[in-house]
């Protein structure tokens, strides 16, 4: 179901991609320059790149992929360190339990096969 689901988002969401991409092919000129230079009479003459708008827009859409992805990295690091501290305690127990399951053998009289008041099996 749960595949359908993503089928049925991921199928329409990719054929809008495509046809974004192919609307969207001519340059845009982006400036990474905050403070244009009105004395030179140029707003757009320093860091400024001219690249198809599509590679902007799957640009920003794949950085916003990786800032959720750490986000949520980080947001899951207190489940992750309890995981490995219930899991390093739960080895200590199971350490425990076997160390206390080998001494109690070892305090344990040796039984004997006969029961003295159970009859013997002859053969």
């Amino acid at each position: 179901m749960m595949r359908f689901i993503k089928y049925l988002i991921l199928i329409p969401l990719g054929i809008i991609v495509v046809v974004l991409s192919i609307a969207n092919r001519r340059a845009v000129t982006v400036s990474l320059n905050p403070f244009p230079d009105a004395a030179a009479g140029t707003d757009l003459a320093v860091l400024s790149y001219s690249v198809p708008l599509y590679l902007l827009l799957f640009g920003f859409l794949l950085l916003g992929v990786l800032l959720g992805g750490f986000g949520s990295w980080f947001a899951q690091g207190k489940w992750r360190r309890k995981a490995r501290a219930n899991e390093h305690q739960a080895s200590l127990q199971q350490k425990r339990a076997e160390e206390a399951e080998k001494k109690a053998r070892e305090m344990a009289p040796e039984q004997e096969t006969n029961h003295p008041l159970l009859p013997v099996a002859k053969t």
